[in-house]
């Protein structure tokens, strides 16, 4: 027999989730200015893509890159899920992104850890799912193109989910 013993979260302050929030915010919105306001000018971040790993990056604007070549060539339609949570010494940040991307619709996730010291963001350790298609709403769910193509909408050599 299992026994499971639920212990209380560690509170969390308006101050935590705003900062989270401001962080999917501003990269839904492609707000890269925004986005390096949060980041401490040090900041160690660290990033897994489908396909590849982003090593640690800094300073701030050297992120710059890295995020316009994640984010180009796509249309943000919409921020979802988004979640910010205490984890020990350092705060989890989820959230989804929807929007199109070569005529296609797509929805990706991300997962990031995060530390702070003076208020901004010092420490990212980032995890993305990659472009994925959307569920369709109905009776049939599929993953496949108007022409029948499932590899077209998950990517090469990807299984569409």
């Amino acid at each position: 027999m299992t026994t499971t013993t639920t212990v209380p979260e560690p509170p969390i302050t308006d101050d935590v989730r705003a900062v989270g929030a401001r962080f999917a915010h501003a990269l839904a919105a492609k707000d890269f200015e925004a986005f390096y306001d949060l980041l401490h000018p040090d900041v160690n971040f660290v990033a897994l893509t489908p396909g590849r790993v982003w090593p640690a990056l800094g300073p701030a604007k050297g992120i710059d890159g890295v995020l316009r070549h994640w984010l180009d060539g796509i249309t943000v339609e919409r921020l979802s899920d988004v979640q910010v949570e205490q984890l020990s010494d350092c705060r989890r940040l989820g959230y989804r992104l929807h929007g199109r991307s070569g005529g296609r619709s797509f929805v990706f996730e991300q997962q990031a850890y995060l530390q702070e010291t003076g208020g901004q963001i010092s420490w990212v350790r980032l995890l993305c799912s990659g472009l994925r298609p959307p569920i369709l709403a109905g009776p049939e769910l599929s993953a496949t193109s108007s022409d029948g193509n499932a590899e077209a909408i998950a990517g090469p050599g990807r299984a569409a989910v």
